[in-house]
């Protein structure tokens, strides 16, 4: 036991007069620094502490924690671990610690993160972040989001019809809430934002026809191209067009895409695209605003939406 005790000691005081410490290393450059052996006959790497979500959750890191000072949340920035299974639903809630482990991977602890919490050191209640994010990009914050319905799968259907031998009365196309997403990875949300499965709120605001809104990824000079897939019934055989409108009722900017509908095609569904491209400005980005999507026809037919993407392109 003494000479454990010894061998620890010098050990110990070995770490401190050398200040680095190397592991298949001799000369150490920085303060902690690992070598893999080469050529690697056995599993080589470190292992951080694994944990699933729910339990990362309730490790006592934040604010107000039980048995911890006040400082904790603080003191334990950049705590890192490895996220082996996403938290339930119940953790993950908008603004809390668990907001974002949604999905497995590495997360370290941020303590200037969150809903503001009056108590903590920071004056927020800190969060775990992930700090690999699977983007194609540096700073993330491209992506793709695919509305694919609304709640329970609802589409909408909006019946539309001439006025004379032009466009009849547009028709704003409206989704019951919480949207459904495609699945990842075409769903992939820009990584600045709420990452996959992401939250309605970060593309789709409002609850009335005068409040509802598209929002875009909220960088400014950030450029979006939208894309709306809708599957048309005509009502007679006449050929027409539909004209899809998007809007933005605040500023006045409007953009037109119009799709034409050939002859002979009465009773048959047929699919019809719309692109439409925006660029995130201080009148399209604050909460409130952005948006709204339109359609009129000048023959009589039934629409159904299939889909709405919008594609936040890369800005450095």
């Amino acid at each position: 036991m003494k000479k454990i005790f010894l061998l620890g000691s010098a050990f110990f005081a070995f770490l401190v007069i050398r200040a680095q410490v190397g592991i298949n290393t001799q000369t150490p450059t920085t303060t902690f620094q690992i070598e893999g052996k080469s050529p690697a006959t056995q599993v080589e790497g470190a292992i951080v502490p694994r944990y699933t979500g729910d339990q990362v959750y309730a490790m006592p890191i934040y604010p107000g924690a039980p048995n911890q000072v006040t400082t904790v949340s603080q003191d334990n920035e950049a705590n890192l671990v490895y996220v082996t299974s996403a938290a339930s639903a119940a953790n993950n809630i908008k603004g809390e610690r668990g907001e974002f482990l949604t999905t497995s991977g590495f997360f370290f602890w941020d303590p200037n993160s969150g809903n503001v919490d009056a108590t903590s050191p920071t004056g927020k209640k800190g969060q775990w972040r992930r700090l690999f994010v699977a983007s194609r990009t540096a700073s993330g914050n491209d992506g793709v989001v695919k509305v694919n319905s609304g709640v329970g799968g609802a589409k909408p259907t909006l019946s539309l019809g001439p006025a004379g031998n032009t466009y009849g009365p547009r028709q704003q196309i409206l989704y019951t809430t919480p949207l459904v997403f495609a699945d990842f990875p075409t769903t992939s949300w820009p990584e600045n934002t709420i990452p996959y499965p992401g939250v309605t709120a970060n593309i789709y605001t409002g609850t009335t026809a005068g409040t509802q809104r598209w929002r875009e990824n909220p960088i400014e000079g950030q450029v979006h191209i939208w894309r709306l897939l809708v599957t048309i019934t005509a009502g007679n055989n006449s050929n027409g067009s539909v004209k899809a409108t998007f809007l933005n009722p605040d500023s006045g900017f409007e953009i037109n895409s119009i799709a034409l509908i050939p002859s002979g095609t009465s009773g048959l569904a047929k699919p019809l695209t719309f692109y439409f491209y925006t660029i995130a400005d201080p009148q399209s980005i604050p909460v409130g605003k952005g948006y709204q999507l339109f359609l009129e026809s000048d023959i009589s037919s039934t629409i159904v939406v299939d889909s709405f993407t919008r594609i936040s392109l890369f800005k450095d």
